[in-house]
C-alpha cells in the first residue's frame, strides 16, 4: 500500500493535477494480507481453501 501526499489542482477544462509532494510505502504487519483475501477470515489452515494460493503462508 502506498500513501501519496500533494496538492490537488483543478486545471482548465475540469482536469485533476496532484502535484505530488510526498510518497510513503506502508509496511503490513501480515505482507501476504493484500494478495491472500482469505487471511484476514481467521479460519484454520485446513479450512482455508485460499491456503494453497498463499506462497506466503509457508513461510509463518
Amino acid at each position: 500500500m502506498v500513501t501519496v501526499k500533494g496538492t490537488l489542482y483543478t486545471a482548465p477544462g475540469g482536469q485533476k493535477i496532484l502535484a505530488v509532494q510526498e510518497v510513503k510505502t506502508a509496511q503490513a504487519a501480515n505482507p501476504c494480507a493484500v494478495k491472500n483475501p482469505c487471511a484476514a477470515k481467521g479460519k484454520a489452515p485446513a479450512a482455508n481453501p485460499c491456503a494453497a494460493k498463499n506462497p506466503c503462508g509457508a513461510k509463518k
